[in-house]
């Protein structure tokens, strides 16, 4: 976390004067896709602290208003029942050659139900 938190600033104090803010200095990152994207944890004052955020390597961050977690707790309860039933929302998590968990979207031939073990 650590690491990825100074990536973030130092690639948002490389950015042109002016242009605007790109990772919040009060943003704590909690999962990333190695590409830029990440999922990071609020601490600005105001209505995202405490909250779950997706910040995207080309928009900067944002909080979703369509009932996703709001809080860390929240979001480590949804990601244990997704790997638990294996879905969370319309992702079915999976371990990459590299030995990481992702999330992908599932063929349609091997979608997990939820309640199902998949064996």
């Amino acid at each position: 976390m650590v690491t990825e938190y100074r990536a973030y600033r130092r690639a948002d104090q490389a950015r042109s004067p002016g242009r605007r803010t790109w990772w919040g200095s009060r943003r704590i990152p909690l999962a990333g896709d190695g590409r830029g994207n990440s999922l990071f944890a609020g601490q600005e004052p105001g209505p995202g602290f405490g909250r779950i955020g997706e910040h995207a390597k080309d928009g900067g961050g944002s909080f979703s208003e369509d009932g996703a977690p709001a809080s860390p707790g929240a979001f480590l309860a949804s990601t244990a029942r997704g790997l638990q039933h294996g879905l969370r929302g319309a992702y079915e998590p999976y371990v990459d050659e590299d030995g990481f968990l992702e999330w992908r979207e599932p063929d349609e031939d091997t979608v997990k139900r939820p309640g199902t073990c998949g064996r």
